[in-house]
């Protein structure tokens, strides 16, 4: 619930400190997995568990598993709330585990547990049967449009691509479809596990190599340069505005002080147009990235 959600309900609101509280907030996914003897068996797993230890006098905890808004625009058509559920494991002796709690699926934007966990070992399991996060074609699969035509587009911006096209008539006035951008969004916080907000280098080229395309520290930088202030991030430690001190070899790379240290969600969308854009508008090969990130040509 946003702020201004929040305050259009309530009138006041009270901030209270709680002793001896702590909150941990960590990154989770589901994965599906097939039977290597049998490809028709498939199960939705979860990619992580999470290990707790009580040392001391038993602790009263509340584990909760968050899912996408559904009002987050693109979430509803393609990712609907799927059914989630908790398991807590106890580790016994010889390594050995036993049930301790469970919180049956729950279909909705979070579901909760709350449990007194004596002093040990436990194991922290969400789940999913899956079975709502399955698609059910009625029909033969239709290519998504990735991009579609702008309703308004700014003459002076139009002006000024224009004339970097040398007076030729631009293809650019386009944008992201709501189901390709909501797909994007997705692939992005798949990458940012730590949810930064920020692709780096690495986690970047992670990406290109699932898709086959080519990335060095010299085309990032480069692409890096090519982006609005909204679409990288600096790092404050880099931006040095002297030149007295020599640069690291980062800096050396990227070639400047005042230092991108990686793309945003908007300046990771800004690429993967311009690589359509870079090849006409042929989006056939967009395509083939999606499907090499587990998409098909509808975007499930």
């Amino acid at each position: 619930m946003s702020l201004l959600e929040a305050a259009s309900f309530f009138k006041t609101m009270t901030v209270c400190r709680v002793k001896e509280w702590h909150e941990v907030r960590l990154p989770g996914k589901f994965v599906r997995i097939f039977d290597i003897e049998d490809d028709t068996y498939e199960a939705v797993l979860s990619k992580w568990f999470y290990h707790l230890e009580v040392n001391d006098r038993p602790q009263r905890v509340f584990i909760t598993v968050h899912q996408e808004d559904e009002r987050i625009k693109g979430v509803m058509l393609r990712r609907p709330y799927c059914d989630v559920g908790i398991t807590i494991l106890r580790l016994v002796d010889q390594g050995g585990v036993e049930l301790y709690d469970l919180k049956d699926f729950v279909v909705g934007r979070q579901t909760e547990i709350e449990v007194n966990l004596e002093r040990g070992s436990y194991i922290i399991l969400p789940r999913s049967t899956g079975c709502l996060s399955l698609r059910r074609p009625e029909r033969e699969m239709e290519q998504v449009p990735l991009l579609i035509p702008m309703a308004e587009i700014d003459q002076q911006m139009r002006q000024k691509e224009t004339s970097c096209l040398d007076g030729q008539e631009s293809f650019n006035y386009k944008k992201m479809s709501l189901v390709f951008e909501s797909a994007v969004e997705e692939i992005f916080s798949k990458f940012d596990v730590a949810q930064t907000g920020i692709m780096t280098f690495e986690l970047f080229k992670t990406f290109c190599d699932s898709v086959n395309r080519k990335m060095t520290p010299e085309i990032f930088a480069d692409n890096l340069r090519q982006l609005t202030s909204t679409q990288f991030s600096k790092s404050e430690k880099h931006a040095r505005k002297s030149k007295v001190m020599p640069p690291t070899t980062e800096e050396a790379t990227r070639q400047n002080f005042d230092v991108p240290i990686g793309l945003t969600l908007e300046g990771f969308k800004q690429f993967l147009v311009s690589e359509i854009r870079s090849r006409n508008m042929n989006e056939e090969f967009m395509y083939q990235w999606m499907e090499n990130m587990g998409y098909d040509t509808e975007l499930y």
